[in-house]
């Protein structure tokens, strides 16, 4: 969930950093320059940086936000499951938490294509760039949902 709440919205959580431009991340809903402190107006889903990052990829991290929606609906399917064992609440519990798996697996597998697609591009075009720490929450989350 902490994920959904990227870059513009804390500009900590961000998954890929570029020297470009005087300093550049990216997040779900955008990108923010960093030493001017200038994010994109509006904060939207699908976003571009021309040439590097495309905006019909970019709206593929809609996944993020649903896999946490899926994730929490699982949280609430475990309460009656906790209290007493019937097979129908069983079946709802497993739904929702595979489900979360799932959203929340190809959410990372777009993640890293994308922003594995712009780290290149950026460095073909003698930019350094690196990820941030949002990859790497993404990776323990789903691996967290097995």
């Amino acid at each position: 969930t902490l994920i959904s709440f990227s870059l513009p919205i804390s500009p900590t959580l961000y998954f890929l950093e570029s020297e470009q431009a005087n300093g550049v991340r990216f997040g779900i809903w955008g990108w923010c320059l960093t030493q001017y402190d200038v994010c994109i107006e509006p904060m939207e889903l699908g976003y571009t940086w021309e040439p590097q990052i495309d905006t019909r990829v970019t709206r593929s991290l809609i996944l993020y936000p649903i896999a946490a929606i899926m994730t929490f609906l699982t949280l609430i399917a475990m309460i009656p499951t906790s209290c007493y064992n019937a097979s129908r609440t069983d079946r709802v519990l497993a739904f929702f938490a595979t489900a979360s798996f799932i959203f929340s697996f190809f959410a990372f597998i777009f993640m890293i294509a994308i922003f594995s697609t712009a780290k290149s591009r950026f460095e073909n075009a003698g930019y350094e760039a690196h990820f941030g720490p949002l990859p790497w929450m993404s990776l323990i989350a789903f691996l967290g949902l097995l």
